[in-house]
This record gives structure tokens, sequence and C-alpha cells, in this order.
């Protein structure tokens, strides 16, 4: 899966960034890069959803931070006295030539964030940037500042993996609005088909009831699994329903073992998550985006395991026992889970196994 991108926005340049306040905080913007002098006027004009990164040149500048603050700098001196404070630091260089981008990551690696802006057009850099951060299993950030949201795509494609997010320096307000057609087109899950190896009722258990605060449509749905290495694609309730009215913004999930597939790789259990979380939404093509639980509504019902496999990757799901629980074909056409059968082909994905509270970690798990 391609990790969800972040987009900061740098407002270091402007005046008055209080003026780009109101169409920021009703963007999908959630970071924005400002100068230390505007500390507390910032704070006061851009929403709490506003994540403020202050940009420092000198020490003396630190005493304006809180706890919990981020700061980014050119300057060492200034990132080794912000880690004492216990603040967060991103390292900013600007990549001219093979020195400065040996610099990029041999100092990058060891804060939270690094910001590389590019001198030529070329983004080769960024390829050996990704190379050794991963080489060196740093956490960091990798971020580059860019001056079009044409760049992003591209950015975020690099080796496949792309980097974290970028910095948009801009002077036209106009380019905020078009943000959140940009980052959700960035998204983007890869399917496989799952071959159904059988399929068992197991009994009486408690199963989710996904809402989330968005409408999705009948080739959406969401990834739900019994183990971090895959999941089948369980499809929203917006297809006919003999009984009821349609539910478009559900997903009725399964066991509240299950993951869920979430942003950056992530997953969430079903019985952990609550109104404000985040899950993604997937449609036949892969494209996904990010839509917020309205609320898990958990009811004990009859199960049904479906069991499958991609490749020679053993999955399952477990689903509940009903005709109007409907998973996700692999031509695209959705089935009622009731009426599966052994060497049946559906839609799915592979993800990483090995995960703890969510995230993946490079360890030997065996899950049954």
């Amino acid at each position: 899966m391609m990790r969800a991108k972040q987009i900061w926005l740098d407002l270091r340049d402007k005046k008055n960034p209080d003026n780009w306040a109101d169409i920021v905080n009703t963007s999908p913007i959630e970071t924005v890069l400002v100068l230390h002098q505007s500390v507390e006027k910032d704070k006061g004009h851009f929403g709490a959803k506003i994540n403020l990164v202050y940009w420092v040149t000198d020490v003396a500048e630190l005493k304006k931070t809180e706890a919990g603050d981020t700061v980014v700098s050119s300057d060492e001196t200034v990132l080794q006295a912000a880690g004492d404070m216990g603040l967060k630091r991103g390292y900013c260089i600007k990549i001219v030539d093979q020195q400065t981008m040996e610099a990029a990551w041999s100092r990058g690696i060891h804060y939270d964030y690094l910001l590389v802006e590019l001198e030529d057009e070329t983004n080769i850099p960024l390829e050996l940037l990704i190379a050794q951060i991963e080489k060196h299993q740093a956490p960091t950030g990798l971020f580059k500042i860019i001056h079009s949201l044409d760049e992003f795509p591209v950015v975020s494609g690099v080796l496949e993996k792309g980097t974290d997010g970028v910095v948009l320096k801009c002077d036209q307000q106009d380019v905020i609005g078009k943000i959140g057609e940009v980052v959700s087109e960035s998204e983007k899950v890869k399917l496989d088909e799952v071959e159904v190896l059988g399929i068992e009722y197991i009994g009486m258990g408690d199963r989710g009831c996904i809402d989330t605060t968005s409408l999705m449509t009948k080739d959406e749905g969401m990834i739900v699994g019994s183990t971090s290495a895959g999941g089948i694609l369980v499809c929203s309730e917006t297809h006919y329903l003999p009984y009821m009215e349609l539910r478009p913004f559900r997903v009725n999930a399964g066991g509240v073992h299950s993951y869920v597939l979430s942003c950056d790789n992530s997953t969430r259990y079903i019985s952990e998550l609550k109104a404000g979380d985040k899950v993604l939404s997937v449609n036949t093509k892969g494209d996904a985006r990010v839509l917020a639980v309205g609320r898990n509504k958990i009811e004990r019902r009859p199960l049904l395991l479906i069991k499958g496999k991609i490749g020679d990757v053993e999955i399952n799901s477990i689903l509940q026992d009903d005709w109007h629980v409907r998973v996700m074909g692999a031509d695209g056409k959705p089935r009622n889970i009731t009426q599966l059968r052994k060497g049946d082909r559906l839609l799915g994905c592979l993800m990483q196994s090995g995960r703890h509270v969510g995230i993946y970690i490079n360890e030997t798990i065996i899950e049954k």
C-alpha cells in the first residue's frame, strides 16, 4: 500500500500568515510551517486541528516554544538545544551537490524530520535519501520542499514508497482548495485475487459495524482480516437490501478481533475503533480515501469464517453470517457471503505481516 502523504504549508515568507488561516482551517492541511516570531499570534488564528511547526534560527527563539512543539532549523546548534528541551525536531537543508546530499542523510537521520530542497529538477537525491533512511532504520520523516502541486504525485511515488510528504511553498490561496483532490488521488492499495479455500459457521460472537461520516459508493468497502498478513474487501452497505434502507456510510466489518486497514499501512482492531478515528475506504481499482469513524456499533451475531489465500499466503476474515453482508468478487461485483463456495474468487489485499498496536514491525510472528 502506498503510504498516506502529508502536505505541510510553508508560510514563512508571508508577512501576515493569519490571513491564510480561514482557508487553511477548512482545508485538508493539518500542518503549517511558520516563523517563530508569530507563535502567539498564529496559535490564536489557526484552528485546533492545525499543527504549527516553527522555523527557528537562534537558540534564544526557543524560549517561545512549549512542550510538544516541533521546530525546524538548518542550524544543528538550535536543534541540539531543542532536543534538550524535549521538542520534536526537523533538519532542513538545500541539496546542491554530493557533499550536501551526504550531509542531508547523515545528519537528518538523527531527527524526527528531514526537510530537503533540491536545486536541480531530478529526484534522484530523494531515492538515495529514502534508501539511507531505510538502511539505518531511522524513524525520520522525509519531506521535500515543492513550489507546485504538480510535483506532488511524482515526489510521492519515488522508489514506489515516496517521501513521507511535501512542504508546499505557494503564493496563490486558491491552490489550497485543490489539495484535497491531490491527496486523495495519491492513496493506492494494491488489490489481489483471493481464492476461497472454505467457509465455516463458527457460532456466536461480537461483530462491529463501522459507520463513517462519509457516504461510500457501490464499489467501495474496507479491507478486513483476522491476521496481519492480509484481508478481504468487505463491501459498504450500498447494495440492495430487501427489508431495510441502504446504509451507504456503513461497512458491516466483522469480528471485533479483526484488523481494518488504515492509513500509513497501519491497521486498527475493530474493537478499539471509536468516533473520530480514521480508516481507509478502498474501491475495486485500489483507490483509497481516509474516512472518519462516526460510530462503531458492536453487537452479538452469528459469525462465518471465510478462509482464503493470496498466492501462497493464507488469510481469513470472520464476518456476520447473514445474506446482506457482502464481499467484493474478483470481477468487481458484490457477493453475498452466505452464497460463497470453495474456489470462488474475491478481492483482497496482502500486507506486511507482524504488527504491534497496528504498526508493522520486522520480527517473526506466527498467526493461525
